[in-house]
C-alpha cells in the first residue's frame, strides 16, 4: 500500500495536470475568438 507522503505526491500531480488542461482548453477558445478580431483588412 502506498504511504501518505506518495499519496499526497500523486494527487497534487492529478490536480495540477487538470488545471493544466483547463488552461490550454480556455486558451483555445480565446484564440478562437479571437480570430474573427483580426479580419484580412489589407484585402478589403
Amino acid at each position: 500500500m502506498a504511504s501518505v507522503s506518495e499519496l499526497a505526491c500523486i494527487y497534487s500531480a492529478l490536480i495540477l495536470h487538470d488545471d493544466e488542461e483547463k488552461k490550454v482548453e480556455a486558451k483555445k477558445e480565446e484564440s478562437e475568438e479571437s480570430d474573427d478580431d483580426m479580419g484580412f483588412g489589407l484585402f478589403d
